[in-house]
């Protein structure tokens, strides 16, 4: 008798530790480095152009993974079908912003992050076959 309520126990306390273990099918947990890099990218950013229909553009990004493009005063001779679109980061540190484009239904740019910290941002991107540095700074 004893054995049976010893048993009894053993099963009982087995159930209540494998109830309360880890759930096996919870996603794989971020990579730190992305994180950082997300968080470091939430704000507002002006964008650094030669070309004077650029020279106002801010950048927002927020922390719920979309992004904002306020053109400023100066217009460029386009304009963006949508005002707000998705971004992500990718474990190979490259931002990926989508944009509606005039004729498109979207637009992935591939920007590999070169420097992120609290008041730069450069990125790296191919434009007409070439690569082409992008400069933000932080607007305070």
């Amino acid at each position: 008798m004893r054995s049976i309520k010893q048993l009894a126990i053993v099963a009982a306390t087995s159930i209540s530790l494998i109830s309360c273990s880890k759930d096996t099918n919870d996603p794989t947990p971020k990579d730190s480095a992305v994180t950082e890099l997300e968080k470091r990218i939430v704000g507002s950013w002006r964008y650094h152009s030669g070309e004077p229909c650029q020279a106002d553009d801010i950048y927002i990004f927020r922390s719920d993974k979309r992004f904002t493009l306020d053109e400023g005063n100066t217009k460029c001779g386009f304009q963006f079908a949508a005002s707000e679109w998705d971004w992500e980061i990718t474990k190979d540190s490259v931002l990926n912003p989508v944009f509606g484009v005039p004729g498109n239904s979207s637009s992935q740019a591939d920007l590999r992050i070169i420097k992120l910290d609290n008041d730069t941002m450069l990125l790296m991107g191919a434009e007409w076959g070439s690569n082409v540095i992008y400069r933000y700074s932080r607007k305070k």
